[in-house]
């Protein structure tokens, strides 16, 4: 089954961690600073909300947690895994 985590600017130094990977999911909720905002009932999908100065150092955390590369599409970052 492909997965995929992906960010995305929400404000100026807000951005959204968004899953569907129930690993991810759990590594997410354990963090300091990611507040949950969404998630669906019957599927499973996740979105976080935390703060960041710049969208590198958020990059830099979404590929920690996947072990992958991210690569742009059109305004958010994304990550099948």
């Amino acid at each position: 089954m492909k997965y995929t985590t992906s960010i995305e600017s929400h404000f100026e130094g807000e951005y959204l961690f968004t899953t569907d990977c129930k690993e991810i999911y759990n590594k997410l909720k354990r963090r300091k600073g990611f507040f949950l905002v969404i998630w669906a009932l019957h599927k499973d999908y996740w979105t976080f909300e935390a703060p960041f100065p710049n969208t590198q150092e958020a990059l830099n955390v979404l590929n920690s947690l996947t072990n992958k590369k991210a690569v742009k599409i059109e305004n958010r970052w994304e990550v099948e895994h």
